[in-house]
C-alpha cells in the first residue's frame, strides 16, 4: 500500500508538517513509523482524514447565523453605555 511522508501529507492537505504531526500526536491522523523511525501515513488513512476534514469545513461554512451572536462578535469590548428607555 502506498505510504507518504509527513511533507508529502502537508502538502496534500494544505498545512503545515508540524500541523500535521500535531495531528498524529493527538491521535487524530493513524501514522507508523518505517523501518528508519521517519513518520509515514497510509493513502487510505489520508484519504479518509481528507473527507472528514472536508466534511466539517462544509458545516462550518453552513449558512445561518452562528449558534450565539456573542460568539460571533470580534473586536474588544472597551466600555458599555446605557441609555434611557425610549
Amino acid at each position: 500500500m502506498a505510504t507518504y511522508d509527513l511533507g508529502r501529507a502537508a502538502r496534500l492537505l494544505r498545512v503545515s508538517p508540524e500541523t500535521v504531526r500535531r495531528w498524529a500526536d493527538a491521535g487524530r491522523l493513524p501514522m507508523e513509523r518505517d523501518g528508519s523511525g521517519d513518520r509515514m501515513i497510509d493513502c487510505v488513512g489520508l484519504a479518509l482524514f481528507a473527507r472528514e476534514r472536508a466534511a466539517d469545513d462544509e458545516r462550518a461554512a453552513a449558512p445561518g447565523p452562528p449558534s450565539s451572536v456573542r460568539n460571533a462578535f470580534t473586536g474588544v469590548v472597551t466600555a458599555l453605555t446605557v441609555g434611557s428607555p425610549r
